[in-house]
This record gives C-alpha cells, sequence and structure tokens, in this order.
C-alpha cells in the first residue's frame, strides 16, 4: 500500500480559460508527487507516475486505486477512533512531524491516547456512533468487524469541523494497542458463541 500527495510542478504552462476553476493536466504535465511513508518527493510527468502506480499498485487483477481530495488539516492532525465491534474504546490524536503529511509513527508522527469521552473528540465520537447503523445498511452488513477504525480530518473549510476519511478494518496500528487482546478475545468468544447457537437452531 502507499499513499501520495500528487500536485502539479511550477514553471509550466498550462491550458486554461479565464472561467476555468481547475488546472486541466495530461499525460505530459510534470507532477510533484509526495510519499506519505518516507517522506520523498519525485517529479515526474502524470504519465510516469500513473506507470508507477500500475506497477507498484496493480499488479493483481483485484487492486485498486483510490483519488481522494486532499485535505490540508491533516497537518494538524487525525483523529483516529478504535472500534471492538460496535463499541469505541480509544481516541488517537495522530499528530504528523513538521512538513510531514503522514499521521503513521514510522513517518515520525506524533499519537496521543485519548479516552472516547475526552473533549472535544467524545462529540466527534457520539455523532459518528448515531449514524452507524446507517453504515451497516449502505455496506449490507450485519455487523462491524471485530475490529476497526473510524478516522477523522479537520475541514478547514468548516470552523469546528471534521470529516470522516476513512473506515479502515486492513491497517490500524494493532501493535500500538497491544492491551486490545483481552477485549478483543472477549468480542470473539461472543461471536463464535452467537455463530453456534444460530446454526444450532436452524439445523
Amino acid at each position: 500500500a502507499g499513499i501520495w500527495l500528487v500536485d502539479a510542478a511550477f514553471n509550466q504552462c498550462f491550458d486554461t480559460t479565464p472561467n476555468d476553476t481547475m488546472i486541466h493536466l495530461d499525460g505530459t504535465s510534470m507532477v510533484v508527487a509526495s510519499e506519505a511513508l518516507r517522506n520523498r518527493k519525485l517529479t515526474l510527468t502524470l504519465d510516469h507516475f500513473m506507470e508507477m502506480c500500475e506497477h507498484e499498485y496493480l499488479a493483481h487483477p483485484d487492486d485498486f486505486i483510490i483519488d481522494m481530495k486532499y485535505l490540508p488539516g491533516i497537518r494538524k492532525g487525525e483523529v483516529r477512533v478504535l472500534f471492538i465491534g460496535d463499541e469505541p474504546k480509544r481516541v488517537v490524536h495522530r499528530i504528523p512531524a513538521e512538513f510531514s503529511f503522514s499521521a503513521g509513527l514510522e513517518s515520525g508522527a506524533t499519537h496521543k491516547i485519548h479516552s472516547v469521552n475526552d473533549p472535544p473528540f467524545n462529540t466527534v465520537v457520539q455523532e459518528f456512533q448515531s449514524i452507524m447503523p446507517r453504515i451497516l445498511e449502505r455496506l449490507n452488513m450485519s455487523e462491524f468487524p471485530l475490529l476497526w477504525t473510524a478516522d477523522f480530518i479537520i475541514d478547514e473549510d468548516h470552523k469546528n469541523g471534521m470529516v470522516l476519511s476513512e473506515i479502515n478494518s486492513n491497517c490500524i496500528g494493532f501493535s500500538a494497542h497491544r492491551d486490545f487482546g483481552r477485549w478483543l478475545a472477549t468480542e470473539a468468544i461472543h461471536r463464535i458463541i452467537a455463530t453456534k447457537k444460530k446454526l444450532a437452531l436452524n439445523a
């Protein structure tokens, strides 16, 4: 996996009109691509960048790339809410290192641990909990994963607002939360028992 911030390189001419609100790029346009993990920057054509992505991230038929809007508020930190099942357990305020936009520890970010009841994060947790049933419905799921996160970034277009940037059950930084083991085991046992009872009733 990889996260890149891609922007148009300066000192080049663009085919724009007075009414354009966006820069139009083609494959020969120069871009600056900044990698989150290692904070390295590459200057190359858009075609070359896409070829690199195809080679590194699209090697298998099920691989995919997500094109997301960049939220500058990430530089002030990402708020990660860790869940076990449908219960929020912890909030981690992940603050990138200076001149970086990665909130990962391996990139030099600082992580501050908070309770889900600590302000101002409790408001975000409560509002997200209120829409969780709709998320299950939209995803056609009967229950949430055993361990997952909801990540929020400050939305600088709206004062005191935060935007949900990601729901993640794949790469959650579990090694930093080893005390979750007992909670995870308890939830897993409950789910196994519930499944066995359901199977017995349908037998």
